[in-house]
C-alpha cells in the first residue's frame, strides 16, 4: 500500500506540472499523457492485487479501495482521451486520501487485537457453595428416611427425625 500511495503522489505532481504548462499553452505531448496513463494502469492493478490479497487473508472488500480503483479506472480513461482537467486532478486527490484511509485502516487492524478471535474453552461448572450445602442436607434427609421403616406411627417418626436432625448438627 505504501509503493501505491508513493507512486499515486508522483503521479499527482506529474500530473499538476502537466496542467500547468497546459494553462501556459503547452497542449501537452501524447508520450506525456501515455506515460501517465500507463503508469496510472499499473498503480490500479496493483491496488486490485492488493485488494485481492485482503480478500484472500478474510479481510473483506473495502468500499473505500473499490471507489478508488472505479476513479483510476476512470482517470486512465481521461488520460488515454488527453482531458487533463480540474475534476480529474480532485479525482486524483480524492483517490490518494482514500488509499491513505485505507492504509490507516489496515495500519489499525495489524495492531488491534480485539478483531482477533479465541477458540471457546470448556470451563468447569462449579456450584455456589449454598446450593451445595443444600443438596448435601437434602440427601441427608433422605438417607434418613430410608433408615426409618415405614410400620412407626407418625408421632415415633417425629421423633426420630428431631433425633437425626440433632445428631447431623452436633457434628
Amino acid at each position: 500500500m505504501d509503493k501505491i500511495t508513493e507512486g499515486l503522489g508522483e503521479l499527482s505532481k506529474q500530473l499538476e506540472k502537466m496542467m500547468e504548462g497546459m494553462q501556459k499553452g503547452d497542449k501537452g505531448s501524447s508520450k506525456q499523457f501515455a506515460e501517465a496513463a500507463a503508469k496510472q494502469a499499473a498503480l490500479r492493478k496493483m491496488l486490485e492485487e492488493a485488494q485481492r490479497a485482503g480478500e484472500e487473508q478474510g479481510e473483506g472488500v473495502s468500499k473505500e479501495l473499490q471507489e478508488a480503483i472505479d476513479k483510476m479506472d476512470q482517470n486512465e480513461i481521461d488520460l488515454v482521451n488527453k482531458r487533463l482537467d480540474n475534476d480529474m486532478m480532485k479525482r486524483q486527490n480524492d483517490i490518494l486520501s482514500r488509499l491513505l484511509k485505507a492504509e490507516k485502516a489496515e495500519r489499525e487492524r495489524e495492531y488491534d487485537n480485539k478483531r482477533k478471535a479465541e477458540v471457546a474453552q470448556n470451563k468447569k461448572r462449579e456450584l455456589p457453595p449454598q446450593l451445595e450445602e443444600y443438596i448435601k442436607k437434602r440427601e441427608s434427609e433422605i438417607e434418613m428416611y430410608k433408615t426409618i421403616s415405614p410400620s412407626l406411627k407418625p408421632y415415633y417418626k417425629y421423633l426420630i427425625d428431631n433425633y437425626f436432625k440433632e445428631l447431623k448438627e452436633g457434628q
